[in-house]
């Protein structure tokens, strides 16, 4: 819903990023922006996970609001949002509104002494609904692990991001799985993922994303395998038996 005042004028970005959520909220915007105003706030308070479809909406957005003379700024900008647009070399293109952003959350080191779960596995269905039960059970064992917040943001960023690129891409039959796994070894934390869907290397995709090349080119392939690489320490990838797609990330959580 638009709040109007004379000159400026606030909408939400939606909390889900499904497609056809993200046109309303572009219909919405281009509503706006053929009106005679000074700037749009794009609020952004009702995020509670941010995931690359969210930075994606937002740089059409501004790409939109620029094409029409029109400043934008993000308001109400959490922690998740601020860390993916650093990550990803986007925080300078964007005007955040100083006053309304979240606080970094506090570094929670590993703690001694108590014996902790250190493995976590499961196979779950490909589909949205499997997906985010499961990221609720990984934030679980996270949280149940004790890394710091930053950290556990950054391992739940990744398994959502690789989570659906399987689920998009892998043209995974109704009755296939993904199976997921994450273990502590030593320092770091490793996730693994294995699934019979189509093959696709993401060690492979060498052209790094670039938002000076993109803006120029006006494309934005590679953003969510980028963000997962900086996100973590190593990554590598193998097709197993010529049958199975084998991912494993590692990340230093201590």
């Amino acid at each position: 819903m638009a709040i109007e005042t004379t000159t400026h004028c606030s909408i939400f970005l939606p909390p889900d990023c499904d497609e056809s959520i993200l046109d309303g909220f572009f219909e919405e915007l281009d509503t706006l922006l053929e009106e005679d105003l000074e700037g749009v706030d794009i609020d952004c308070s009702l995020l509670s996970h941010t995931r690359s479809g969210h930075i994606n909406a937002l740089w059409d957005a501004l790409t939109k609001c620029e094409e029409a003379g029109i400043r934008m700024r993000l308001t109400s900008v959490g922690y998740g949002l601020e860390r993916l647009l650093q990550v990803l070399d986007l925080h300078p293109l964007f005007t955040l509104e100083p006053s309304d952003r979240t606080p970094e959350p506090p570094s929670s080191p590993l703690a001694g002494g108590a014996t902790k779960q250190t493995a976590f596995s499961v196979e779950f269905e490909p589909s949205m609904d499997d997906i985010s039960n499961t990221f609720i059970r990984f934030h679980d064992f996270l949280k149940k692990l004790q890394v710091s917040e930053m950290q556990a943001f950054d391992l739940e960023t990744v398994f959502y991001e690789v989570s659906t690129n399987i689920l998009r891409h892998g043209q995974l039959s109704p009755l296939s799985s993904i199976c997921f796994s994450a273990t502590l070894d030593g320092q770091d934390l490793e996730l693994r993922f294995v699934d019979e869907g189509k093959a696709f290397d993401p060690t492979g995709y060498s052209r790094d994303f670039d938002h000076h090349e993109t803006i120029r080119q006006e494309q934005r392939h590679g953003l969510e395998i980028t963000m997962i690489r900086r996100l973590v320490d190593q990554i590598s990838y193998e097709r197993a038996d010529g049958l199975r797609n084998v991912v494993a990330i590692r990340k230093r959580v201590k």
